[in-house]
């Protein structure tokens, strides 16, 4: 037992000292009412819930903390699952052209 409790604590540090994080895990949660889809998250259902924060970048500084907050939240029902976001952005560098991927070329 003594054994088995070294290599765990040996590999958990070894990923620490290389950088390596734990996996991160999102609780997600079953309702029984859907919630009401209207781009407003003012819902019952969205209140509580634990939320996924904390991302970090691909592009331009691989795992570098995320220079704008964003929240998202997952739960689902007998028929969907349901994902809800917050995205704290600058809405001036968002970018706004459509293109023949968008579908909306015609």
């Amino acid at each position: 037992m003594k054994t088995l409790f070294y290599i765990c604590f040996l590999l958990f540090q070894m990923n620490a000292i290389a950088g390596i994080e734990p996996e991160k895990v999102l609780p997600v949660t079953k309702r029984n009412v859907a919630p009401k889809i209207d781009g407003l998250l003012n819902d019952e259902l969205w209140k509580d819930l634990p939320a996924a924060d904390n991302f970090i970048m691909n592009s331009p500084d691989f795992g570098v903390l995320s220079s704008f907050k964003t929240k998202v939240y997952v739960v689902y029902d007998d028929q969907a699952i349901y994902i809800a976001a917050y995205l704290y952005d600058d809405p001036a560098k968002v970018r706004k052209q459509l293109t023949a991927r968008d579908g909306e070329s015609r």
